[in-house]
């Protein structure tokens, strides 16, 4: 009853609330979009007054700086028509002039065209001929008006350097030359800079506006830093639909709603916007203090009926969600008092006669598990009952102490997260065996949905046996490889590999060595001076080759190593002389005695030579071809 009290009011309270809210926020949107015209409106006018302001001042600048630079010019055509002193035309005199009338440059012109003086001593010399920007002062030097001037624009001189450049007639008689002066952009550039469409959000009054120029090309001009990047980016877009509507439009662009306004003035469109969620701002507070109106509401009435109902109804019932919480978690032993209304006692009744079944199912189940006397452990959770279920003998197989196996055996939750530990230790998982501690288990886990069930069995002896019987095998094998004297890979085993390397590659490298003259070690110190020879010999070709290339001996006094890769000439003469070098250093002693050398072939797979016997065969060929050429030695062609 009371729930159903509850949710009427709670159905009331939402439809209340939505529609105060709608009404409020149609009414504030109102607002709030009037109040954004009004600062729209006069965003945009302001920046008509600037741009209006800024090309009547940049007109005016403009002017003034080029009579300002041609009077600058003249003078110094007067100054150099003053005097006939040459070292008025030497560079440190011009750079004295130029710091005085404060420009970068100057650069005297003879009626040839030629640069005869000028500040920077790398520009005499040069020809006004030299480049087309310099050909646009050639009207100068023919004109024989004194007072002729021309302004170039700035540009990159033929020197890679920026400069504005005005020229002037000279002054002197009978000069058909003229007068070049040069200023650096920094000079004009920053007043215009000030000027530009770009710079006018630089103003105070525009900081915090959201506005753009664009061009009759819908190309943005300038913007605010609070402009929206969306807007910026997609001017053609805001542009069209400007031009397609009113100038006050609701767009939707990448996902988000704007409000523009528009105004245009002469070449420019002028475009104020804002994303509609900001519009949103001030009447979240408005929403908010409804809400919390309406949850204030709710509260005493709910409140007012809790206190109308029926309070022995009401504990009754609670009493009844209580034991019945208990006896979800696993406590049998709750038994209802039947009191109450006879719809209550008949509750009451059925809940103790449910509890007592579930004991004697209960308890029969655990006499079953325990009376099988398995070794394997066997366990099974049941949410309902929130009780797990299992034989002792998990302790056991387990080895868990008794302190940790009374939480353990009490506690489902506890007992997965101990079961799913196991799981992560896996050692074979066709046949779930798992590590856990000193101990070897296979179990069998199967969860569905909240209950689990299984069994866990101690196989540690069985997997020692297993393993030994493994180790003696690989030990069988890995001995059938070896060379039990010098501890390298034999002859059977370098075959082996290589054959199956040449089956996929086309690319690798066969060494083969031959002691010279080691019958002669067997014969004068027998045959265990003769076995350290070759112990040395195999450790000294060892050390002398990555871990990754396999160093073998195929018997007696022949040894071979494979490289897994293609080795050119070089890369083979070079690493052969380092073998060889060492070896003559390392068997010195046996050399001088005996003469002991070593004789050296090597083959390379290709195409044509595919397997471990061509390979060999091509090796061995180039081995015996060193030794004919007098031992000591290697060939590989």
């Amino acid at each position: 009853m009371r729930e159903i009290l509850r949710k009427y009011i709670v159905i009331m309270f939402i439809l209340g609330s939505a529609i105060m809210i709608f009404v409020n926020i149609v009414l504030d949107f109102s607002i709030a979009v009037k109040q954004q015209e009004v600062i729209f409106d006069s965003t945009m006018h302001q920046v008509v007054d600037i741009i209006n302001r800024n090309e009547t001042e940049a007109l005016g600048f403009e002017r003034e700086l080029e009579q300002d630079y041609i009077i600058r010019a003249r003078s110094v055509a007067s100054i150099l028509a003053a005097t006939d002193s040459p070292k008025v035309y030497e560079v440190e005199e011009l750079k004295k002039i130029a710091n005085f009338l404060e420009i970068d440059e100057i650069n005297i012109f003879d009626e040839k065209g030629n640069i005869k003086a000028s500040t920077q001593i790398d520009h005499i010399g040069y020809n006004i001929n030299d480049s087309k920007k310099s050909q646009e002062f050639l009207p100068l030097m023919y004109s024989t008006d004194k007072y002729d001037y021309y302004i170039q624009n700035i540009e990159k001189n033929t020197f890679g350097i920026e400069m504005k450049y005005i020229g002037v007639n000279s002054l002197k008689e009978n000069s058909k030359g003229f007068i070049q002066i040069g200023l650096f952009p920094e000079r004009v550039i920053s007043y215009r800079e000030k000027n530009t469409i770009s710079s006018i959000f630089k103003r105070a009054a525009l900081e915090d506006a959201k506005i753009m120029i664009l061009d009759e090309n819908a190309k943005v001009l300038g913007y605010s830093k609070n402009i929206s990047e969306d807007l910026k980016s997609n001017s053609n877009y805001v542009f069209n639909k400007i031009k397609e509507g009113t100038h006050n439009n609701v767009i939707e662009l990448n996902g988000s709603t704007y409000y523009i306004s528009s105004l245009e003035y002469n070449k420019y469109l002028i475009v104020s916007g804002t994303e509609i969620k900001y519009l949103y701002d001030d009447m979240q507070w408005h929403i908010l203090s409804i809400i919390i109106s309406m949850i204030v509401i709710c509260i005493l009435g709910i409140i007012i009926l809790d206190k109308a109902l029926d309070k022995n109804i009401i504990s009754n019932i609670k009493e009844i969600i209580i034991n019945l919480n208990k006896i979800e978690k696993g406590d049998f032993n709750i038994r209802l008092e039947e009191k109450g209304c006879t719809e209550l006692i008949q509750i009451e009744s059925a809940i103790n006669n449910m509890t007592d079944v579930l004991i004697t199912m209960s308890n029969r189940l655990e006499k079953v598990i325990i009376s099988t006397n398995l070794s394997i452990g066997l366990f099974e959770y049941i949410p309902r009952l929130n009780q797990i279920i299992m034989t002792n003998n998990i302790k056991e197989i387990l080895s868990i102490s008794d302190y940790d196996w009374e939480f353990i055996k009490n506690d489902p939750q506890g007992f997965k997260k101990l079961l799913l530990e196991i799981e992560e230790n896996i050692v074979e998982r066709e046949e779930h065996t798992y590590l856990f501690h000193t101990k070897f288990v296979r179990m069998n886990l199967i969860i569905e949905d909240r209950s689990y069930f299984g069994f866990i069995e101690d196989i540690t002896e069985e997997i020692i046996k297993k393993d030994s019987m493994i180790n003696e095998l690989k030990m069988a094998q890995i001995k059938s490889r070896i060379d039990t004297l010098t501890g390298l890979l034999n002859k059977g085993a370098i075959t082996s590999i290589v054959t199956e390397y040449a089956k996929k590659n086309n690319s690798g490298t066969l060494i083969l060595f031959d002691l010279d003259n080691f019958k002669r070690v067997n014969d004068t110190k027998g045959h265990p001076e003769g076995d350290r020879l070759l112990k040395l010999f195999g450790k000294t070709i060892k050390e002398l080759f990555r871990v990754e290339d396999y160093v073998a001996r195929f018997g007696g006094d022949e040894f071979a190593v494979f490289i897994c890769r293609q080795m050119s000439d070089e890369e083979l003469v070079e690493k052969l002389d380092i073998v060889i070098n060492k070896i003559r250093e390392v068997l010195k002693e046996y050399y001088t005695e005996f003469h002991i050398s070593v004789s050296i072939g090597a083959g390379r797979l290709s195409n044509n030579i595919n397997s471990f016997e061509d390979l060999y065969a091509i090796a061995d060929e180039r081995l015996y071809k060193a030794k004919h050429n007098g031992k000591d030695n290697y060939y590989i062609e």
